[in-house]
Formats: C-alpha cells, sequence, structure tokens
C-alpha cells in the first residue's frame, strides 16, 4: 500500500546504482517558478530511493547554498527540509527495475509536437507580454520551441501571415501568434 509522509532530508539513502541523468539547473528553476510538486518514492522493502533523486539532489544544494526551502518542503524546528514522499514496498530484487520504469514510462511516446508547440508558444507569448521567461520552470527554453517550430515547418506547409503573405525570414503561428524567425533548412 502507498502512504504519503514527510522524510528529512538528511536521511534519504539513494540506490546504489542509478543511472538517470538529471539536469539539476532545470529542476532548481521548476522549484523557483512552482515549488516541489512531485513526490518523491521511497522502498519501504530497503528504505531507498527510487524515484526523485535529481529533485533530492537540487534540494540538497539549495539547502547547502542557504536558499530558502520552496514551497511545499516544511521546516522542522532544528531546520531540517522535510521532503514529501510515498513509501511503497516493492522486493529488493525488483527494486533497480522499479526505479527505471518510474523513470522510463511516459518517455516512451515522447510528445504530440504540434500540441507542444502551441503549449510553448502560448507560455512564450504570455511570458513576453509580462516581461518574463514564460517557459521559466519547464525544461524547455526558446531554442527548444524555435527547433520545434522549425521541425513542424518542415512537415508542411510554412505559416501565412493574417494578410496571407509570408516572409521568408518572419514566421507567426496562426494557433496562438507567437513569432518567430530563421528559415528552415
Amino acid at each position: 500500500m502507498m502512504q504519503a509522509t514527510f522524510e528529512r532530508l538528511d536521511t534519504l539513502v539513494r540506490l546504489p546504482r542509478n543511472p538517470k541523468l538529471h539536469d539539476l539547473q532545470d529542476i532548481n528553476d521548476a522549484y523557483d517558478e512552482f515549488g516541489f510538486i512531485q513526490r518523491i518514492i521511497i522502498n519501504d522493502v530497503t528504505g531507498r530511493l527510487i524515484a526523485g533523486a535529481g529533485r533530492v539532489d537540487t534540494l540538497q544544494r539549495r539547502k547547502v547554498a542557504g536558499k530558502e526551502a520552496p514551497a511545499n518542503i516544511k521546516v522542522d524546528q532544528d531546520g531540517m527540509w522535510l521532503v514529501p514522499a510515498d513509501r511503497v514496498s516493492v522486493p529488493e530484487s525488483k527494486e533497480e527495475a522499479a526505479s527505471l520504469a518510474l523513470n522510463r514510462i511516459g518517455e516512451n511516446e515522447g510528445y504530440d509536437d504540434r500540441l507542444l508547440a502551441s503549449i510553448l508558444s502560448d507560455l512564450a507569448a504570455d511570458g513576453q507580454r509580462e516581461g518574463v521567461d514564460g517557459l521559466a520552470g519547464t525544461g524547455f527554453d526558446g531554442d527548444d520551441l524555435d527547433a520545434l517550430l522549425l521541425k513542424l515547418q518542415s512537415s508542411g506547409p510554412l505559416p501565412e501571415d493574417e494578410d496571407g503573405s509570408r516572409d521568408e525570414d518572419e514566421y507567426r503561428c496562426p494557433q496562438c501568434g507567437y513569432e518567430w524567425s530563421g528559415r528552415p533548412r
């Protein structure tokens, strides 16, 4: 049975073998933007972390640097950060396989590129209007959006401006109005 808990940051134990790489800066940016919004998972059988090593690494770096705990991280009377966690029971012989599944499943299918481009374009455009980086904390940046839009352009006709014309160096998403420049190669 899965049980929700808060775990002391200084007591978390990692798997001895974890092949997952993490972009700690992206995780840190997400904490700045949204707080801590995804629980870690601990195997009750071994007491080891089977999901969330990158999140934990980022929290530890923030704490050592003297930063404030992100939203949704509790701080106890001793100043220790308490991390939202789910505890599950997985046989030790299946622990690494469960960890791989938790990191891999969901990545296999990728994204619906058109829908992703629409959402990212909307976020970027909203951010431009507000004078902020609308993609902050998402794990995507303007270069990712540009590459995605170029990929979509190469798979179909270039978008046209509202008047039906097309500027060869500047483009506008017909759905969200996001503008970008550059010619697909």
